[in-house]
């Protein structure tokens, strides 16, 4: 199910930009625009944007293929120029299966496919995606960045993985909205001190067709502290990731070197 990096490379610090922008519904080419000028004008290592922001998260389902790729590739373009890095949410088209991806480009494109699905209230993404199976780890400036998306964070499995595999940060793009923010609140933080990470939650904003997404985007810090949140604004936030945090969060609390596997058995009275 895993598809890991090994560390290969330390460097004291790195920034990160919450991206928490409205993409424009079915426009690859004007929600690129916003990836492009973004990364070239944002101060920042690493440039994040929220789950599906190429199509939006109300696309229909359908969308250019041969675009897509054309556009990739101008993002690709700009994060080599900068220097850069830049995780972006969108479709992927693979064996006549959509899937909903996180797009992780610096130097190449590589990519995250979802691998839980909501099916449930609102939602009907088991509806429209396939399953991904397997998580992806890139080493951006020193820093070890796993990715999830939105329903995904829910399973404390997968960010443990991560961290188990070296992450320092597990990055979590989302189109949440308003009647899930109270799990949201909840979730994070318990992801954050369980697996001592810091979690970068970049969430959509705003109204689409009977949806309000709360926006809500933070980086909670590995011992599980909020260090910065926003409302529910459009709005691009710089946030600073250290290793000497992520050192002392697993020295307090070292569940990471205590985890083991275990078969439980359950006596039920």
């Amino acid at each position: 199910m895993t598809s890991i990096k090994i560390p290969v490379m330390i460097q004291d610090d790195m920034k990160a930009a919450l991206c928490q922008l409205k993409p424009y519904i079915d426009d690859i080419e004007k929600n690129t625009d916003i990836v492009v000028d973004t990364i070239v004008n944002t101060d920042a290592d690493l440039i994040i944007f929220p789950e599906m922001f190429l199509t939006d998260y109300s696309f229909d389902g359908s969308y250019d293929v041969d675009l897509m790729g054309i556009c990739l590739e101008r993002i690709l373009r700009a994060t080599r120029m900068t220097k850069k890095a830049a995780i972006v949410g969108g479709p992927h088209m693979s064996n006549g299966k959509l899937f909903n991806s996180a797009y992780i480009i610096s130097e190449r494109i590589d990519r995250y496919d979802k691998i839980d699905l909501p099916g449930f209230g609102v939602f009907s993404e088991k509806d429209r995606f396939s399953e991904g199976d397997r998580l992806v780890m890139r080493n951006i400036c020193g820093f070890n960045i796993g990715v999830v998306i939105c329903y995904d964070v829910f399973f404390p499995e997968l960010v443990k993985a991560y961290a188990m595999n070296g992450a320092d940060a597990v990055i979590c793009i989302s189109a949440s909205p308003t009647t899930s923010k109270v799990a949201f609140d909840r979730v994070l933080p318990a992801r954050s001190v369980e697996s001592t990470v810091y979690m970068l939650f970049v969430n959509n904003v705003g109204d689409r067709e009977g949806m309000t997404f709360f926006g809500g985007s933070r980086c909670i810090s590995p011992s599980g502290d909020t260090s910065v949140e926003v409302g529910d604004e459009e709005t691009i936030m710089t946030v600073e990731l250290d290793h000497e945090s992520v050192r002392i969060a697993r020295d307090n609390r070292p569940t990471l070197k205590d985890t083991k596997e275990r078969t439980i058995r359950i006596e039920i009275a």
